[in-house]
């Protein structure tokens, strides 16, 4: 299911999955606090340890430039802000998109997560020509044939995916390409947004479970809004997230 960058901005297939799997657990106890603006800039401290600076990563190839890169929002590597709703509980969070390294071939990135996602950690993803996977995420298994977003993505484009979470989930299913149509946010409205809707089933927490996820992309931004129904063992919830101010 689409992570977007959860990545749900991210928040994707895996990022959303798991996001609609754990529900409240991202909703509640968030929150670790300010961490500390003293420590030493990153310059002062490879000169007082005599280490040279690292270099920075050069540009994204133009090859890896597909429809997948520009509507999972790769390029935009700002903070970006997001709402999450469950019932009357809302909190917010925040995805960044890292560029970690870059060949012709391929191009690393990480998606950082906090406050309301802090749950989906930091997700190690891959860009090549053929679309993105989430290669690592925190305590979760990630299946090196799941692509978050793939290339090429016209109405009724289909592409699998598998997600595991020790014994407490083991999920299936497929994402579809339902179109294009206009989505509004609390940020603006957009025309054209990229409509891609999840269908998982499987097993959590020991139940019967069926986990359906709609998100809207928007290229150059990627997810601007998400909207995840869980139907676990007859007890249903739902989880809304949309980019904020």
């Amino acid at each position: 299911m689409m992570t977007f960058r959860f990545n749900l901005r991210a928040f994707s297939a895996v990022s959303l999955l798991c996001l609609g799997a754990v529900g409240s657990s991202l909703l509640v106890g968030c929150d670790k606090g300010a961490t500390t603006t003293n420590a030493p800039a990153e310059a002062n401290t490879a000169a007082s340890t005599n280490t040279p600076a690292t270099e920075a990563p050069k540009a994204v190839d133009q090859a890896l430039k597909t429809d997948a890169y520009e509507y999972y929002g790769l390029e935009n590597t700002n903070v970006q802000k997001f709402s999450v709703t469950q019932g009357a509980t809302k909190s917010e969070g925040t995805t960044t998109f890292k560029l970690i390294s870059s060949t012709p071939e391929k191009a690393t990135y990480e998606s950082i997560n906090t406050g309301a996602l802090q749950n989906l950690g930091t997700v190690q993803l891959e860009l090549t020509k053929e679309g993105i996977k989430a290669t690592k995420m925190d305590s979760v298994e990630t299946d090196p044939n799941t692509y978050e977003i793939v290339s090429g993505l016209t109405k009724g484009k289909k592409w699998g995916f598998k997600i595991k979470m020790g014994s407490k989930m083991n999920l299936e299913g497929d994402n579809e390409v339902t179109g294009t149509e206009t989505v509004t946010t609390p940020v603006g409205t957009y025309k054209d947004a990229l409509v891609v809707k999840s269908i998982a089933k499987g097993i959590q927490e020991g139940k019967p479970a069926v986990i359906t996820t709609t998100v809207w992309l928007v290229k150059g931004k990627g997810q601007v809004k998400t909207v995840i129904e869980n139907n676990t063992g007859g007890t249903k919830t739902s989880i809304s997230m949309e980019e904020a101010k």
